[in-house]
């Protein structure tokens, strides 16, 4: 069964959008907040639909409700909110 509750264990696993885009990888779990060093290569139109990441930052939060499931290699998010798929 997938969970979507990351721990400290997942620290150092890629950050993958459903559309399969590296959005980066775990770098820190604090509580319910996920850190995540940014991919290089993220697009602004995911930084975008991600909650307005700054195109200048190498590391930000990721929303609890963004996290679809956490597997042995990866940390799938959601870039569409809740609001956006209905």
């Amino acid at each position: 069964m997938a969970r979507t509750q990351p721990t400290s264990a997942d620290e150092g696993k890629r950050v993958v959008a459903a559309n399969n885009e590296a959005v980066g990888t775990v770098s820190e779990v604090t509580d319910d907040t996920v850190y995540v060093e940014s991919d290089p290569a993220l697009s602004e139109q995911t930084r975008s639909k991600l909650g307005g990441v700054d195109a200048d930052a190498t590391e930000f939060p990721l929303h609890p409700d963004r996290i679809e499931e956490v597997t042995d290699d990866e940390v799938r998010v959601a870039v569409e909110s809740p609001d956006e798929t209905a």
